[in-house]
């Protein structure tokens, strides 16, 4: 079951004309800086993985992208599992838009995504009568620090506020719904890059390790934790083929590769929630898809010769024109000098629970 709040539809000339007004967004936005800016964004997202294989892909979102600056959006998808999907979206008036100066208490209307303070547990609330969905995180660790990237085409700025975290909570939607446990990463990203660049992000998550890769242009965040252990991953290989299993490898800085074996369905939806429908049909017209692509699976992780099992997710955002290499089927490196082994080079597959 799918949910979606569109606009009405408009005429071939009508769309054209919003996707001129989007390409001269930059343009006129010379005069603004940061979040004053026409193209800024700023998103709160949580990407879950319970403990039965479901994944829980939600952001909040603030944009001056739309139709009015400074206005929200909220998206919850619920993926796998014997619900099948959920696509869930709502916006929401600027007034109804509040964000505190830690950028860690975000509230529109009913919904709300916070920490109260420094080392508390996270609480993630979204009320409506299609959706209801309650979830605290236990903060078990430091952020991430924040990587930027700036070039000519603007700013992009992501962190890890929660690189892995216990989840406890409830979804519910229509006839179905049901209680969440499992674990999570929580990202901050923000910035005025037009438009965003094609993204990779790979989570993966059990009772014995957190690691992170969210992939972005020149900039890639980076974490591991494994068996209570904290490294310092200073690169990685990652590889990324459809049809094939997510491998994630550190070597030779550390001894530490993994593998994430997807499984159905895919969850594909369109990317910038910010932009009207209009918009969003007319930039496609123009050779930026602007499709996130969410899947969840199996996790081998292979540490200093031993073998740990979890899940995990891969999260694909394309927005390359026609012609330039899609995320989707790229091997994308950002590994010291001598790179890794190759990548895939696990051990043989062995029987792994569901």
């Amino acid at each position: 079951m799918r949910r979606r709040l569109q606009a009405p539809p408009l005429s071939g000339l009508l769309a054209a004309l919003a996707a001129l007004l989007a390409l001269a967004a930059p343009l006129s936005a010379c005069s603004l800086e940061g979040a004053d800016g026409l193209t800024w964004r700023e998103s709160w997202e949580l990407l879950a993985i319970t403990d039965d294989g479901e994944v829980v892909d939600l952001a909040m979102t603030r944009a001056n992208t739309g139709l009015l600056r400074g206005q929200g959006h909220t998206r919850v998808g619920w993926i796998g599992g014997r619900r099948g999907s959920v696509d869930f979206r709502r916006r929401y008036a600027p007034v109804q838009v509040e964000v505190d100066e830690t950028s860690r208490d975000v509230r529109m209307a009913r919904d709300r995504f916070s920490q109260p303070g420094e080392g508390e547990d996270w609480t993630i609330e979204i009320r409506h009568l299609e959706m209801s969905l309650v979830a605290h995180l236990e903060d078990q660790g430091d952020p991430v620090p924040a990587l930027a990237a700036r070039d000519d085409d603007g700013l992009q700025v992501v962190e890890a506020l929660l690189p892995g975290g216990d989840l406890r909570g409830w979804l519910e939607t229509g006839e179905r719904g049901g209680m969440l446990d499992g674990r999570g990463v929580i990202f901050h990203r923000f910035g005025d890059r037009w438009p965003p660049e094609p993204r990779q992000t790979v989570v993966l998550l059990s009772k014995d390790f957190s690691i992170g890769v969210d992939l972005q242009g020149g900039r890639t965040l980076l974490w591991a934790e494994v068996e209570g252990r904290i490294l310092e991953p200073a690169g990685v290989r990652l590889t990324v083929v459809d049809g094939k299993p997510v491998v994630v490898d550190f070597r030779p800085q550390l001894d530490l590769q993994a593998r994430l074996r997807r499984r159905r369905p895919v969850h594909e939806v369109a990317v910038l929630d910010g932009l009207s429908g209009a918009e969003q049909a007319a930039l496609e017209a123009l050779g930026h898809p602007l499709r996130r692509r969410v899947q969840g699976g199996v996790a081998e992780v292979l540490y200093e010769g031993r073998r740990l099992i979890g899940r995990g997710a891969v999260v694909e955002v394309d927005t390359s024109p026609p012609g330039a290499s899609a995320s989707a089927s790229a091997s994308e490196e950002s590994a010291p000098d001598g790179g890794g082994g190759e990548a895939g080079e696990l051990t043989p597959e062995a029987p792994v629970a569901p």
